[in-house]
């Protein structure tokens, strides 16, 4: 089942929702109880974009990287074995700590 909302012609269509009116600021716009997903598990906010008001996530901050290097990362105790069964080191791989097993 596909939803459909009001586009901006005021038409039912398989699209975000455009037709909730006409606005000079986002005071203008109605409040509303609904959570619009955004990315990041946030709710969108109404707000006046070009004169209608329409749906607006905010931006999504990629995380803070944990290490810039191994040196970086916490070595723990326990033995990630490996399938040549040594245990995995601990390496910086896209700003993340991960377990690596050598190739």
């Amino acid at each position: 089942m596909i939803p459909f909302m009001c586009n901006a012609e005021g038409k039912c269509a398989a699209e975000e929702p455009k037709c909730i009116g006409e606005c000079t600021t986002a005071m203008d716009c109605p409040m509303t109880d609904l959570c619009y997903m955004c990315l990041g598990g946030t709710c969108g906010t109404m707000d006046c974009v070009n004169g209608a008001c329409e749906w607006t996530c905010p931006p999504v901050d990629p995380p803070e990287p944990q290490c810039m290097s191994a040196m970086d990362c916490t070595a723990d105790t326990i033995c990630r074995y490996c399938p040549d069964m040594s245990c995995a080191e601990i390496a910086c791989l896209n700003g993340e700590c991960k377990s690596v097993c050598p190739l």
